[in-house]
């Protein structure tokens, strides 16, 4: 073989090669910008999703303030001087005094969106339904053990022991507006000069509860006892009377809990919400709530334990017109 046709080989290897070379930077090229275009595109579904998101949690700022709030957008977001995005929240009554929120985000706009995301969210009532009509009403489980009676209707959120007794209920166990009951319990001040509100303080120092549920029985006003800790009753508590909310800090911290249990023989003339664990382990005389009993973990009763639904005293809380913090109590994507 001559060297003419040595080289005229070689060239056509190397072009072959160069093609080959191109041809791979050109597929190379066109998988960096695919993947790039996937990775914008991700990236701007998680923007519009977060937008949907906090259009969620403005609802949910609005509505407690204001249970007629109808939604708002689309709304654009700015950090900074720059376009984040804008959401969008549409709000409409369902059943059972319910609100359906469906909060959608847009990236970068709802006009010419390059993202578009939706949640839909279900929130609770200003007031929940059956909320007065129970004698125990616990968040979670309700656990009944030795000479207990329950006198008047079980709702519980989980479980409940033995089976069979009560109705189970679906949701978020109701949140009291507990500044407004702070503010009432310290404005009931007694003949000695003392209010209904107890710190821990209080508790150490053995301040006396009242003894009646009445605060003003002519007005059909109750005691409204608002303790800031834990409440545990020993001994031979007498008869205690009002409507005792055992909320710890739950003013500056909304996820606090405080526990209720009492110990030993005597009487609760009125109604126990707790925010915690309510017990009670009664004694040889027993021991009883006449109003009826919330607690938003827990409710036990142990020993001679009584709990009787008294439909008067609800009456009278009811009257007092008590706030309830709406939540959040379903919460879905929207894919239509």
């Amino acid at each position: 073989m001559n060297i003419k046709n040595k080289g005229g080989i070689v060239l056509l290897i190397a072009l072959a090669f160069l093609v080959l070379f191109l041809t791979m930077a050109v597929l190379h090229i066109s998988t960096t910008t695919s993947d790039l275009k996937v990775v914008k595109r991700t990236a701007d579904s998680l923007r519009a999703f977060s937008l949907a998101e906090s259009g969620v949690q403005k609802a949910l700022y609005e509505i407690r303030k204001d249970f007629s709030w109808a939604g708002e957008g689309p709304l654009p977001i700015s950090w900074n001087g720059s376009d984040k995005g804008e959401y969008e929240v549409i709000v409409t009554d369902i059943e059972d005094g319910k609100k359906r929120i469906v909060s959608t985000g847009y990236f970068p706009r709802k006009s010419g969106e390059y993202a578009k995301r939706s949640i839909e969210a279900e929130i609770s009532p200003s007031t929940p339904n059956n909320f007065y009509d129970n004698a125990i009403f616990a968040g979670e489980d309700v656990d009944l053990n030795g000479n207990y009676s329950v006198n008047g209707n079980i709702l519980y959120g989980e479980s409940i022991n033995p089976a069979g007794l009560g109705q189970e209920f679906e949701g978020d166990f109701p949140l009291l507006n507990f500044e407004q009951i702070r503010a009432i319990a310290v404005s009931q001040v007694n003949g000695n000069g003392q209010n209904n509100l107890y710190t821990q303080a209080d508790i150490d120092n053995n301040k006396p509860f009242p003894t009646s549920f009445w605060f003003d029985e002519a007005l059909g006003i109750p005691n409204v006892v608002y303790v800031e800790t834990n409440l545990v009753l020993r001994g031979n508590v007498g008869t205690l009377g009002g409507f005792y909310v055992v909320a710890g800090d739950v003013i500056t911290n909304a996820d606090a809990e405080a526990d209720t249990t009492i110990n030993g023989n005597g009487s609760i003339d009125g109604c126990v919400y707790t925010l915690g664990d309510f017990r009670i382990n009664g004694g040889g005389s027993g021991l009883g709530v006449t109003g009826g009993v919330w607690g938003r973990d827990e409710v036990r009763l142990n020993g001679n334990a009584t709990v009787t639904y008294d439909g008067g005293y609800m009456d009278a809380i009811r009257g007092l017109n008590i706030g309830f913090v709406a939540q959040i109590t379903s919460w879905k994507e929207d894919y239509s």
